[in-house]
């Protein structure tokens, strides 16, 4: 009896990969094959980060505003970097 229902366990789980693997291949779903953009799940996640980690926010303001700086310091119309 335990052999018939470990063989039902295998035989669903191989039904439940071959549908998964169907949608992949149709494009619904990511599970086996392919990979999400990695940054389609950083993006997703970006709030809840910010929420445990306040830091993090300041820090990537803080990186865009020299970016800024040194793009305008580039071209020649923005304030002087060094103060």
């Amino acid at each position: 009896m335990v052999w018939l229902v470990l063989l039902t366990l295998v035989s669903l789980a191989c039904v439940v990969d071959h549908a998964l693997l169907s949608a992949e291949q149709r494009g619904w779903i990511y599970y086996r094959r392919r990979r999400a953009k990695s940054g389609s799940v950083g993006i997703a996640c970006t709030p809840v980060v910010d929420i445990f980690q306040p830091s993090r926010q300041i820090l990537i303001e803080q990186q865009e505003r020299d970016r800024v700086v040194l793009i305008q310091a580039e071209i020649g119309d923005g304030e002087n970097p060094e103060g």
